[in-house]
């Protein structure tokens, strides 16, 4: 799950030419200490390797939330809710507070259109308190 959670938030950022969080870090469960992406520029068709050193300040429980936001010139193309406890069994809630770090390789698709898009990745923990939420330009060339 909470491989899920980061290879979802860094996929949208491997394009990003801007991403920020939408609010401080302090609150955010959360924390990002580095993130590496090999190859950099990405390219559609190959494949991509992340590695995301963060710390979780709270243990992660059943049920977690993923709500995704994608807009293309202003007008929302993909909106999804995803069970972060249920998306993926990798990592099974609850996920320990603490240091935790991934390295994860995937192939970026041929299929995503080429464009401009923003968005805004929140993810939230059981009790509704804010894991991380990003919000996210990208650029994503064919």
């Amino acid at each position: 799950m909470l491989k899920f959670l980061i290879v979802l938030l860094l996929v949208s950022s491997v394009f990003c030419k801007d991403w920020e969080l939408c609010s401080s870090t302090e609150n955010d469960i959360l924390t990002v200490k580095s993130v590496s992406i090999v190859p950099d520029p990405v390219q559609k068709g190959k494949n991509v390797t992340i590695t995301f050193d963060g710390t979780l300040s709270e243990e992660i429980k059943d049920p977690a939330n993923i709500h995704l936001e994608v807009y293309m010139s202003g007008i929302k193309i993909f909106t999804k809710d995803m069970d972060m406890c249920t998306a993926q069994n990798d990592v099974p809630c609850p996920i320990r507070a603490g240091e935790h770090k991934l390295r994860q390789s995937f192939q970026i698709p041929n299929f995503v259109p080429s464009g401009e898009f923003t968005g805004k990745i929140t993810a939230t923990n059981y009790d509704k308190k804010e894991i991380i939420c990003v919000k996210f330009d990208v650029k994503i060339q064919g």
